[in-house]
């Protein structure tokens, strides 16, 4: 009896220090073994891409979906948008592409963010920018800056720093060289 007593202690410390050791974990989704897959193609056809939501969402992640699906599909994926979600400057329309990363900003980071552009002289925000602005930026020239406003008008503002690289004429190594000195 005092042996099965023992036996029964020991289980119940067991697993109360097991317990102790869970509760300090965040549990998070799994990643699927499928995550650093590119685009896959279904048997029936259908072509799924994955991209990440994060911001402003309920249930901000990553999503494999179809591959015409719109930023303003993914958020009602991603559960709608919290009460302090910011679309001023979200083009909701967007198609998605493979490895595409969506932020739904807050509204106070809005308000942040223009206040980081006051008070940083020197940064050119991308977004509102004129011709002249553009042009001192590395690599840009007449002819790209006139792209980078012509986008903008037909699109809206950039919303994040990948944006810019829908623009005719500008790659990756034009971002890396201009990010220093803009914002979106």
């Amino acid at each position: 009896m005092q042996k099965r007593m023992v036996v029964v202690g020991v289980l119940l410390l067991v697993a109360f220090a097991f317990g102790l050791n869970q509760l300090g974990r965040v549990s998070s989704p799994p990643l699927s073994e499928n995550h650093y897959e590119n685009v896959t193609q279904e048997t029936d056809g259908t072509s799924y891409i994955y991209v990440d939501i994060r911001g402003a969402v309920n249930k901000p992640g990553v999503y494999k979906v179809p591959d015409a699906l719109r930023v303003f599909q993914l958020v009602d994926l991603a559960g709608g948008l919290l009460g302090d979600a910011d679309l001023s400057a979200l083009n909701l329309s967007k198609q998605l592409h493979d490895q595409a990363f969506v932020f739904i900003p807050f509204e106070e980071m809005e308000k942040n963010k223009e206040e980081l552009i006051n008070d940083s002289p020197g940064l050119i925000a991308l977004s509102s920018a004129t011709k002249e602005e553009l042009i001192t930026l590395p690599n840009i020239g007449p002819a790209t800056a006139d792209s980078i406003i012509r986008y903008r008008e037909e699109h809206g503002p950039f919303t994040s720093y990948e944006d810019i690289l829908n623009v005719t004429g500008i790659g990756e190594a034009t971002l890396e060289n201009i990010r220093p000195f803009v914002v979106p």
